[in-house]
């Protein structure tokens, strides 16, 4: 999500604490002013702390503990949406594929959207109005995710997409925020493999020899974008990244050239 990016950067740099109407002007200044209250934003973002004189950004320290990447365990995320607007469309999907080493474990769950289901949702999913019926709404499932996921740093396949729903959702519930840091494969990806003409999971995955089962499901998903990622530690490891610490700061360097 760009105004979080701008506004951790921000405050980064800046000695002291800054009250909510400074940040939410320099948002306006930059038009990436999000929907929604800053407030209950910056707190669903998870990366921001409200102090007696304003908002701080929380140091990767404060986030999580570094870990070598061979060690840690990661939760992969991935979502099916009604559509592609975190404000304007629901979740359909939650997938998620727990990767460690003691292996793998995974935990899913349709959602009931309280909406209709897009003809071309349906045709790419294969999710229908009767599947989605009895499930859960996402007030109900959300919860039980959070529980899933407590304590471990979460990555996705385009991270902004599935984290923007999730944070969206956190904020409108005033729930606690979901865990940090969250790491893209697909910034990754553009990172490691500039050779590669397209970064997406189904090129990516038929680059790589991985076969994904029930594309465009969300635990199907989860776990190719699981895959990806232990397929990259090695690269990572070839340019001296080798920690979570260290990834953090890879993905935020810029590229060259």
């Amino acid at each position: 999500m760009a105004w979080a990016d701008t506004l951790y950067k921000a405050l980064k740099t800046r000695p002291t604490p800054s009250a909510e109407d400074d940040l939410a002007h320099l948002l306006r200044r930059k038009k990436q002013a999000p929907q929604g209250h800053l407030g209950a934003l910056l707190a669903a973002e998870g990366r921001f702390r409200r102090e007696d004189t304003g908002w701080r950004a929380l140091e990767l320290e404060e986030l999580h503990p570094d870990v070598p990447l061979a060690d840690m365990t990661l939760a992969v995320v991935d979502l099916e949406t009604t559509g592609g607007y975190a404000h304007q469309h629901s979740i359909l999907e939650i997938g998620v594929a727990m990767v460690g080493p003691g292996g793998i474990s995974t935990w899913e769950t349709l959602v009931n959207p309280q909406e209709p289901i897009p003809y071309f949702i349906q045709q790419m999913t294969g999710i229908t109005p009767d599947m989605v019926e009895d499930a859960p709404l996402l007030s109900d499932a959300l919860p039980a995710f959070a529980a899933f996921v407590a304590g471990c740093p979460l990555a996705a396949h385009n991270a902004p997409f599935d984290f923007g729903f999730l944070n969206a959702v956190v904020a409108q519930q005033g729930l606690p925020a979901l865990p940090h840091p969250r790491l893209c494969t697909l910034a990754m990806a553009r990172r490691l493999y500039p050779q590669l003409p397209r970064k997406g999971l189904d090129a990516l995955t038929e680059a790589f020899g991985i076969t994904v089962t029930h594309r465009h499901r969300a635990l199907g998903d989860a776990l190719a974008t699981a895959q990806l990622f232990q397929i990259m530690i090695p690269e990572l490891a070839l340019r001296g990244v080798t920690t979570l610490h260290q990834l953090v700061a890879f993905l935020g360097e810029k590229r060259r050239g």
